[in-house]
């Protein structure tokens, strides 16, 4: 996830809000995996990594990730970037579900 993390802040700073919030949701997905709660497979569908995770006996009942996997979707695939903004808020819920997992955030 730290990789991911550290790409984020890299595009951040080149104004590169699209590509940076795509770098925090796949850090957020790592961490579930470093967690323990559901394997990140580079292969599936973020829809098919949130069916997991929501199925896991593992995940954090005070996290939902479908909020923003479906801001992710709008993001990536729709193209509605409100820019700094979006950037921001994947980084909350990155810190938010790493003090779920009990996991030391970085960002």
């Amino acid at each position: 996830a730290d990789e991911w993390l550290v790409l984020a802040e890299q595009l951040e700073s080149e104004g590169r809000y699209r590509e940076a919030v795509r770098c925090l949701y796949i850090a957020c997905l790592v961490r579930y995996d470093d967690g323990r709660v559901a394997r990140f497979r580079r292969h599936e569908t973020n829809w098919e990594h949130l069916y997991r995770i929501e199925g896991s006996p593992l995940n954090p009942a005070e996290i939902d990730l479908r909020p923003p996997t479906q801001q992710f979707d709008k993001i990536w695939y729709g193209g509605r970037l409100r820019g700094q903004q979006d950037v921001t808020e994947f980084k909350e819920v990155y810190k938010r579900l790493c003090a779920a997992l009990k996991i030391m955030a970085a960002a």
